[in-house]
C-alpha cells in the first residue's frame, strides 16, 4: 500500500470519527430540546443554548461536506497518479482538527447542560461529574481540591492538552495538580485569550471557555475570547434583593469585611452598551468580512503581507536617511502595495480594532474581582469572584449589589473599594453632558448618592478610564476629582488616553487637608516628592523646593519611566506579565507603600503582601513584577539620591 493511500485512508477514518461526533451533537441537542420544552416554555436562556448548539451543528455539517469534497478530489486525483498533496500536513488537517476539537467542547457543553437539569450524559463513567462546576480554584495558587482537579484535568485532555501519564487511565486525571496540570491549564489560556496566570476560577473566564460554556468562535481559532458577551440586560436589576439564589454566603460577606473592611465591587461596560452590537455580532460581522477577503487564511496572509512589506519599507527608508543608495522605484511599489492592502484590510481592522477595544474591559474586571474577591450579580444572584457589567442604570446597579449582600449578610455592608473599567468622561455609563470635564449629571450624582453612605474613611474608586485624572484644558476639576468631591473617597484614574490596567500615567485625588477640595498628585510626582524627602531627611523640604529640584533633575520623569511597563523586544512575555500585575496594584497599594516597597533592604515575598491582597490569585507574579520595577530603581538611585542631597544644600 502506498504512502498516499495510507493517509488516505487515514483522512477518511477521521471523517468518519467527525461525522460520529456531529450525530452525537444532534442527538444530544434534540434531547436538549425536548427536557426544555417539558414545562411548556423555553426561557432566553435556554433559547441562546439551543441556538449556539444549533450554530455548532451548521458548522460541523460545512466542515463535513468541505472535507467530502477535498477527499473525493483527492481519490480522483490519486486514480489518475497524482498525490495527496500534504493534506495531513496543510490547511485541511488544521481544519479537521480544529473542527473535531471543537466538537468536542460543544459536546462537552450540551452533555453538562443535560446534567444541568437532571439527565444523565453518555458514558458517565469515563469522566468526572462537572455538571455542578468546580467548588474553588484550581491551578497556581489554588485550593486544588482533588475532585476540582479532576475535573479540571479531564477537560484540558479533551481540549487536547497533556496533564502527565499517571491516573486509571494513564492520561493524568488522578485529582493531584501538579506542575503538568499548571502548565496545561497556562496553554490553555493562552492558546484560548492570549494570556495565562495558571488558575481556573469557579464560574470565571477560564472555567467558561474550557468546559465549554463560553467557547472560541467557531470560525475563528486565532485564540480570542469567547463570543458570548455580558449584555447589561443580563444583570437583571430587581427591587427584590432575595430574587436569584445567591451563591455568595454570610461567611463570605464576613471574611471580606475582615479582610478590606467592607466587599469589593467590580463594574465594567460592555461592547454593546459602546457599539450597539454584541461581541458575538462583532465576531460575526468580523468573519463576514473574512469571507469576503477569501476566508480567514486569506485575510490572515494579507495581514501578514502587510506586516512585511511595512518592514521592508520601514528598512528603505532608514537606509535612505543613512545616505545608502536606495531604488526609488522600490519604495514606490511597497507604498503602492501597501496602499491597496490597507484599502482591502480597512474595514475588517476597524471591526477588530471596535470589538478589542471595547472587550477588553471584561478581560481586565474579571482578573480584578478574582484577585480582590468582589461581589457581584451573576444571573441575578450575589456571587463572589464576580465582576458585574454595567447597565444604564449605575446608581440602581450598585444598590442592587449592596442590598443582596444585606439581605445575605443580615446587616449594612461598608464597601471598601470599587473598580470601575470603562473608557473616559464620555463614556456610556459616566457620561457627562458635552464632554465638560468637572460638570455633573444626575447620573453620576446618583451613583455617588448610593455609594457615600457605604464607603469607609479607607475606600477607594478605580477608574480604569482614559483622561478621567489630572489637569484640564480649562483649569476646571477633573472627573476623578469631581467624583471624589461627592463621594469623599480616595479617587484614582489615568491622566492620558490609555484605559487599561497597564497604563501608569496614573493620578489619586483626596482631600487631604480636608478643606472640602481634593488634591490630586501622579504617580511620577507622589514618588518622586517621596524620593526627595526620603534623601533629606531629618529636614522637610517645601513644595516649592521639591518643584525646584524635580525640574533640574528631572526625577519625575526617572521615576515614570521606573514603573512603565516598555513595549519592546528586551522584555519577555512573562517580564511584561510580571509587571503588568504590579502596575494595576498601584491604586490599591498607594503611593507610600509603593515606595516603601522600591526602597526596602530586600525583595518582598509572597507572604509580604499576602496581608494586602488575601484573595489574589497571582501573588508570585505580582511579587515578581515589584521586583523588576525595584531592579530597575535601583540602577540610578544612588546617583540620583547624591544629586538631591547637593541640589538641597544649594537651596
Amino acid at each position: 500500500m502506498s504512502a498516499q493511500t495510507d493517509e488516505l485512508q487515514t483522512l477518511q477514518a477521521e471523517l468518519q470519527e467527525l461525522k460520529a461526533d456531529l450525530m452525537s451533537l444532534q442527538d444530544t441537542l434534540k434531547t436538549l430540546r425536548e427536557e426544555y420544552a417539558l414545562d411548556g416554555v423555553i426561557d432566553d436562556d435556554e433559547q441562546a443554548e439551543i441556538d449556539e448548539l444549533e450554530d455548532f451543528i451548521r458548522h460541523m455539517q460545512a466542515q463535513r461536506d468541505e472535507l467530502e469534497a477535498e477527499i473525493a478530489q483527492e481519490e480522483e486525483d490519486e486514480e489518475e497518479g497524482g498525490g495527496l498533496s500534504d493534506v495531513i500536513g496543510g490547511a485541511l488537517g488544521d481544519a479537521l482538527d480544529t473542527a473535531k476539537e471543537w466538537v468536542d467542547t460543544s459536546i462537552d457543553s450540551a452533555k453538562k447542560a443535560l446534567d444541568d437539569v437532571g439527565l444523565t450524559s453518555a458514558n458517565p463513567s469515563e469522566s468526572p461529574v462537572i455538571a455542578g462546576g468546580i467548588k474553588a480554584k484550581v491551578g497556581k495558587g489554588g485550593k486544588n481540591d482533588p475532585d476540582d482537579v479532576r475535573i479540571v484535568q479531564y477537560l484540558l485532555v479533551k481540549a487536547g492538552k497533556t496533564v502527565g501519564t499517571s491516573g486509571p487511565n494513564g492520561d493524568g486525571v488522578d485529582g493531584d495538580c501538579g506542575s503538568k496540570t499548571v502548565k496545561a491549564i497556562k496553554s490553555f489560556q493562552q492558546d484560548t485569550f492570549g494570556w495565562q496566570d495558571g488558575l481556573v476560577q469557579p464560574g470565571g473566564q477560564t472555567w467558561g471557555a474550557l468546559s465549554g460554556l463560553s467557547p472560541p468562535s467557531p470560525s475563528d481559532s486565532s485564540g480570542t475570547d469567547d463570543v458570548h458577551d455580558d449584555d447589561p440586560s443580563d444583570t437583571k436589576i430587581t427591587d427584590d434583593p432575595s430574587s436569584g439564589s445567591s451563591t455568595a454566603s454570610q461567611e463570605d460577606i464576613e471574611e471580606s469585611i475582615d479582610r478590606y473592611g467592607g466587599i469589593n465591587i467590580a463594574l465594567y461596560i460592555t461592547v454593546k452598551q459602546v457599539t450597539g452590537k454584541t461581541n458575538k455580532e462583532w465576531w460575526e460581522e468580523i468573519n463576514r468580512l473574512r469571507d469576503e477577503l477569501g476566508g480567514k487564511a486569506d485575510a490572515d496572509a494579507l495581514d501578514e503581507e502587510r506586516a512585511t512589506k511595512e518592514k521592508d519599507l520601514k528598512k528603505l527608508r532608514k537606509d535612505k536617511k543613512k545616505g545608502i543608495t536606495v531604488p526609488e522605484d522600490k519604495i514606490t511599489e511597497l507604498e503602492n502595495r501597501l496602499k491597496e492592502l490597507n484599502e482591502q484590510l480597512k474595514s475588517l481592522d476597524d471591526a477588530i480594532k471596535k470589538r478589542a477595544n471595547n472587550y477588553e474591559f471584561k478581560n481586565q474586571a474579571e482578573p480584578w474581582a478574582g484577585n480582590h474577591g468582589a461581589f457581584g450579580l451573576k444571573a441575578g444572584a450575589l456571587a463572589k469572584d464576580t465582576a458585574t457589567p454595567m447597565s444604564d442604570d449605575l446608581a440602581g446597579l450598585v444598590r442592587t449589589i449592596l442590598e443582596k449582600a444585606e439581605a445575605q449578610y443580615g446587616g449594612e455592608v461598608p464597601i471598601a473599594n470599587v473598580a470601575i473599567f470603562t473608557h473616559g468622561p464620555n463614556s456610556v455609563s459616566l457620561r457627562l453632558p458635552d464632554g465638560k470635564k468637572g460638570a455633573h449629571t444626575e447620573k453620576v450624582e446618583d451613583f455617588a448618592s448610593v455609594l457615600r453612605p457605604a464607603l469607609t474613611a479607607d475606600s477607594k474608586i478605580l477608574l480604569f478610564a482614559c483622561n478621567v485624572s489630572g489637569e484640564t484644558k480649562d483649569g476646571g476639576a477633573s472627573f476623578s476629582e469631581s467624583l471624589q468631591v461627592q463621594t469623599g473617597a480616595e479617587v484614582w484614574g489615568h491622566t492620558s488616553n490609555g484605559h487599561t490596567t497597564q497604563n501608569t500615567n496614573l493620578a489619586a485625588s483626596d482631600d487631604i487637608d480636608g478643606d472640602g477640595y481634593p488634591e490630586t498628585a501622579t504617580l511620577a510626582e507622589a514618588l518622586a516628592r517621596r524620593f526627595v524627602q526620603h534623601h533629606t531627611e531629618p529636614e522637610k523640604p517645601d513644595y516649592a523646593q521639591f518643584v525646584a529640584i524635580d525640574e533640574k533633575l528631572r526625577l519625575s520623569s526617572w521615576l515614570g519611566s521606573v514603573v512603565r511597563i516598555e513595549d519592546n523586544d528586551k522584555n519577555s512575555k512573562q517580564e511584561k506579565q510580571q509587571r503588568r500585575v504590579f502596575v494595576e496594584e498601584i491604586a490599591m497599594m498607594g503611593y507610600d507603600r509603593v515606595f516603601e516597597l522600591l526602597t526596602a533592604t530586600s525583595d518582598p515575598t509572597a507572604k509580604d503582601m499576602l496581608a494586602q491582597f488575601p484573595d489574589h490569585d497571582q501573588l508570585d507574579e505580582l511579587v515578581d513584577g515589584i521586583t523588576l520595577v525595584r531592579n530597575k530603581f535601583k540602577k540610578e538611585s544612588e546617583k540620583k539620591a547624591a544629586k538631591v542631597k547637593s541640589e538641597f544644600k544649594k537651596l
